[in-house]
C-alpha cells in the first residue's frame, strides 16, 4: 500500500521508456527507490519525531473534528437543524482548539531543540 498513489502516476512514464519485458523490474526499481528515499530523507532529518508531532496536529484536529462538523452543516444545508448546527460549531470549536495548542505545543518544542532551549 506504501507509495500506492505516486507509483500509480510515475509507472506510465516510465514503463513508455522500457521495453514490455523490463516492466515488472521497473515496477520494483521504482518501490524500492521510493522507499530508499524516504528511508534517506528520515534518516537526515533531525528529530523527525518533532515535525511528526507538528503534521499530526495539524491534519488530525482538521480531519477528525472540523472537516465532519463542516462537511455536515454543508450537506444539510436548509434541513440543519440548530440542536445539528450547534453540536456541529462545538465540534468544531474543539477541533480547532486541538489544532491550535497541539501547533503551539509542536512548534515551541521545534524552536526549543533548534535554538538550543532547555524545555525542563
Amino acid at each position: 500500500l506504501q507509495f500506492y498513489v505516486p507509483v500509480d502516476l510515475l509507472n506510465p512514464f516510465i514503463q513508455s521508456r522500457i521495453s514490455p519485458q523490463n516492466s515488472l523490474k521497473a515496477e520494483y526499481a521504482l518501490r524500492f527507490g521510493l522507499v530508499m528515499f524516504t528511508f534517506a530523507l528520515a534518516a537526515a532529518i533531525p528529530k523527525l519525531d518533532l515535525f511528526i508531532s507538528l503534521v499530526g496536529a495539524v491534519s488530525s484536529s482538521t480531519l477528525a473534528m472540523m472537516a465532519p462538523a463542516v462537511i455536515d452543516t454543508v450537506t444539510q444545508g436548509d434541513r440543519c437543524s440548530w440542536k445539528r448546527f450547534l453540536k456541529n460549531v462545538t465540534l468544531f470549536t474543539l477541533g480547532f482548539l486541538g489544532f491550535l495548542t497541539g501547533s503551539y505545543v509542536s512548534i515551541r518544542n521545534i524552536i526549543n531543540y533548534f535554538v538550543g532551549v532547555d524545555g525542563s
